[in-house]
C-alpha cells in the first residue's frame, strides 16, 4: 500500500512538472533569468541617456584692435585717402578645414559689445543693429553715433597725414575736416561733424571687442567675419562702403 502511495505521488510531482515545461514552452511563463536580464538591460539604457551630454550654449570672446582693422581693408585701392567711421561685422562661419556655416538664432546669438572707444565727445558705439548694408538681419555695429559734433575715425598713416584738395578747391588735411551727406545713420555719416582723431597707430591700439553665444563655435576656433565699412573718401570727399573679412579666436568666457 506504502507502494502504490509513492507511485502516485511520483505520477503527480512529474505531471507537475511536465505541465510547467509545457507551460514555459507555450510562452504563457517567461522563464525569472529572461525578466531579470530585460531589466537589467532597460536600466542600463536609462542610465547611458543620463551620462550623455546634451549640447549647449557657451559664450564666446572675439575682439581685434584698429591696427587690425587697417590691415584687413588692405585690399581696397582706396585706402591711402579713405577714414572709416563705422563698421558692420557677420559671423559667416565656423573652423577652417570643413567650416561650419553660422546662422543667427539657429547656432549664434549675439552677447555683448565693447566700444573701442567708449567715452568723450567722439566716442564710437557698439550695438547689434539690423539697419545695415547687407541686409542679413541684425548684425554688429561699431561707429559715430547719430548726432556727435566730433568724430574719431580710423585711417592709415598716409591717408592721415595727406593734405588734399577736395572737389571744391578746399585744401585740408583730415584732421580738422568737417563733413556731412544726405544719408540715413549709421550706414551713412548724417548731419555735420568734425574729424578731430584718429584710432591707428595709437598706442595701446583701441580694441574692438564682443561676445557670441554658440552651441557649434568651440574655444580656440577661428571664426571668419564679412565686414563692411562705411567710409569718407577724400579727393573728392564723398562717402563710400568697403568689404573686407576678419578670421578671430574664440575665446570661450563662460565654461
Amino acid at each position: 500500500m506504502e507502494i502504490a502511495r509513492l507511485t502516485k505521488v511520483r505520477k503527480k510531482m512529474l505531471t507537475r512538472v511536465d505541465d510547467h515545461q509545457q507551460t514555459r514552452v507555450s510562452g504563457t511563463e517567461k522563464p525569472r533569468f529572461t525578466t531579470r536580464l530585460g531589466t537589467l538591460l532597460a536600466g542600463l539604457a536609462v542610465l547611458a541617456l543620463i551620462s550623455v551630454p546634451s549640447a549647449h550654449a557657451n559664450t564666446f570672446q572675439f575682439s581685434f584692435t584698429a591696427n587690425d582693422l587697417v590691415n584687413a581693408l588692405k585690399g581696397d585701392a582706396n585706402q591711402n585717402d579713405s577714414a572709416t567711421f563705422a563698421i558692420f561685422l557677420d559671423p559667416t562661419s565656423a573652423g577652417t578645414t570643413n567650416p561650419t556655416t553660422l546662422v543667427n538664432g539657429t547656432n549664434y546669438t549675439y552677447g555683448t559689445e565693447i566700444s573701442p572707444v567708449p567715452t568723450g565727445a567722439d566716442d564710437w558705439q557698439a550695438i547689434t543693429d539690423s539697419n545695415n548694408p547687407f541686409g542679413l538681419g541684425t548684425e554688429l555695429y561699431f561707429g559715430k553715433t547719430a548726432t556727435e559734433g566730433k568724430v574719431t575715425v580710423v585711417a592709415n598713416t598716409t591717408a592721415w597725414n595727406t593734405y588734399y584738395t577736395l572737389g571744391n578747391g578746399t585744401k585740408t588735411y583730415m584732421n580738422g575736416y568737417s563733413y556731412s551727406d544726405t544719408g540715413s545713420w549709421p550706414i551713412y555719416w548724417g548731419s555735420p561733424a568734425t574729424i578731430d582723431s584718429n584710432m591707428f597707430n595709437t598706442s595701446p591700439s583701441p580694441v574692438f571687442t564682443f561676445t557670441l553665444v554658440s552651441n557649434t563655435i568651440t574655444n580656440g576656433e577661428t571664426v571668419t567675419f564679412s565686414g563692411q565699412a562705411s567710409q569718407v573718401e577724400f579727393c573728392p570727399a564723398t562717402n563710400k562702403d568697403v568689404t573686407f573679412q576678419l578670421q578671430l579666436t574664440a575665446v570661450s568666457s563662460v565654461p
